[in-house]
């Protein structure tokens, strides 16, 4: 008797320790991250560099960054870094300026952001 009270204890245990492992994961994916919105705005003239609020940019694991225009103008934020990037995408701009959840290491990454023929190197700063 005593070595089914151990199995079924065993059993019980692992069983707990399973459930936990993928509830918590798959809960924290569910959840809506908290937005940071992050401004871009144009240079008057159209070669000099664009500004961007703010700068540096704080990113924890449950935040996202939107990128967003003050005059609705097309833009590109580019992580060029080869071997490191703070999120799953290098490349956002107008029509995908979501960066989803970090993916990267914690860490100060600096990125471009291109209006025009001007110019600007940001950071982010993942938490």
């Amino acid at each position: 008797m005593t070595k089914l009270k151990l199995i079924t204890a065993v059993a019980i245990v692992l069983s707990a320790a399973t459930v936990l492992y993928l509830v918590k994961p798959l809960g924290a994916r569910g959840a809506n991250p908290e937005t940071i919105t992050v401004t871009i705005t144009p240079n008057e003239d159209p070669t000099g560099p664009p500004s961007v609020s703010p700068d540096p940019v704080d990113v924890s694991h449950n935040q996202e960054v939107e990128w967003t225009c003050s005059n609705g103008c097309d833009f590109t934020v580019a992580f060029t870094e080869s071997d490191r990037k703070p999120f799953s995408n290098r490349i956002f701009g107008k029509a995908n300026p979501k960066s989803g959840l970090p993916s990267g290491p914690p860490g100060t990454y600096k990125y471009s952001v291109i209006v025009g023929q001007g110019s600007v190197d940001p950071q982010i700063i993942i938490h």
